[in-house]
């Protein structure tokens, strides 16, 4: 196909007769360079577009700067990270500074040093405080070019970073809190010496808290701790009522409790279980709380066997034996002074001592 070009126009000739002429010329090579011209600007307008949604998108903008002129180039979201109107004002590095959040100043100027007079653009990040006021976090990147064969540019791009950071402070805050609770957890179960088993019912996950390792004469997180595990810690016969229990619970969704016995390293251990149905963040939990009362029960035995001591020392005196408290509160009578006193005064445990005997 070739693009011809008429040019006509009317003249007079010698004669004075009037005379249509005309020029005819091949613009193909013409109209080639036009529509390739026109291409290249629609691509150059296609790919602009695709650059400004891509640095709204990812919260980036980009920079450009001529190393000799001192002229610089910025992109509209480049503006908008420092909340500003696109294009509206003439930025340049001085102006940046001043944006800069007081305290990173000096670090921004360096990082502008270097760039001019050294030629490379430092990886640095800072704080920018907007005209809104409000404070964000943005990464500085850059790095030096050649254009033209001449010329020396320096380009990059500055991110917003906010949005990440502000999450990594909340995940530590958040993970700062939940050691402090574990922590206290821990003291609360050590002091109290309780032990807790939590299963997710939905994924069957088991979480064990670290009082159990202690209670079964482990290290702590020595060994990955299983249900089967620690049955095989339980008396044998208390182990078929262990079973019935937990069971009972899961299938009844209410709370049981049982006292068992636990053999660790060939001691026997006296132990209380609470079995307990829980829902909570949208969970469906069961509850193992399992609290050592071994001291406990020694110390009740031991009541048992002084009381039972006392009982018969008491009875084998012929006289009568009134046991009182620091308040003088009778607690105990032997044999010789109930029969004593149950003919005069009634029952008597429990009386203050010179309120039954007031002279």
């Amino acid at each position: 196909v070739k693009y011809q070009q008429l040019i006509t126009s009317w003249d007079f000739n010698e004669n004075g007769e009037l005379i249509l002429g005309g020029l005819l010329m091949d613009i193909t090579g013409q109209k080639k360079a036009e529509g390739e011209w026109q291409a290249a600007t629609d691509t150059a307008a296609f790919l602009q577009e695709q650059l400004n949604f891509s640095e709204q998108v990812t919260g980036m903008g980009i920079w450009q700067l001529n190393i000799f002129t001192r002229k610089s180039i910025f992109s509209d979201n480049f503006y908008r990270i420092h909340g500003l109107k696109p294009q509206i004002a003439n930025l340049n590095l001085d102006m940046l500074v001043n944006l800069a959040h007081p305290e990173d100043r000096e670090l921004v100027t360096e990082a502008h040093r270097k760039i001019l007079a050294e030629h490379v653009c430092p990886e640095i990040e800072y704080r920018i405080i907007r005209n809104d006021g409000k404070v964000r976090y943005v990464q500085l990147k850059g790095k030096s070019v050649v254009r033209y064969k001449t010329e020396l540019w320096m380009v990059g791009t500055i991110k917003d970073v906010t949005t990440v950071r502000k999450l990594e402070k909340r995940e530590r805050k958040l993970t700062e809190e939940l050691l402090v609770q574990r922590m206290v957890q821990q003291e609360v179960e050590v002091t109290a010496q309780t032990s807790v088993w939590l299963t997710d019912l939905q994924t069957g996950e088991a979480t064990w808290s670290p009082s159990f390792f202690p209670l079964l004469g482990y290290k702590a997180n020595f060994i990955e701790l299983t249900q089967k595990l620690f049955t095989n810690f339980i008396h044998p016969e208390d182990k078929k009522r262990f079973t019935e229990t937990l069971n009972q619970s899961l299938q009844q969704k209410e709370e049981h409790q049982m006292v068992f016995r636990l053999i660790v390293r060939g001691s026997v251990r006296q132990v209380k279980a609470s079995f307990k149905n829980i829902q909570a963040e949208g969970k469906n939990l069961f509850a193992v709380i399992v609290q050592d009362v071994n001291n406990e029960a020694a110390l009740q035995q031991q009541q048992h066997d002084m009381q039972q001591w006392l009982d018969v020392v008491t009875n084998a005196i012929t006289e009568k034996v009134f046991v009182t408290d620091s308040n003088n509160t009778i607690i105990d009578i032997n044999k010789a002074g109930k029969d004593a006193i149950m003919e005069k005064s009634g029952p008597v445990l429990h009386k203050n001592l010179f309120d039954v005997f007031p002279h």
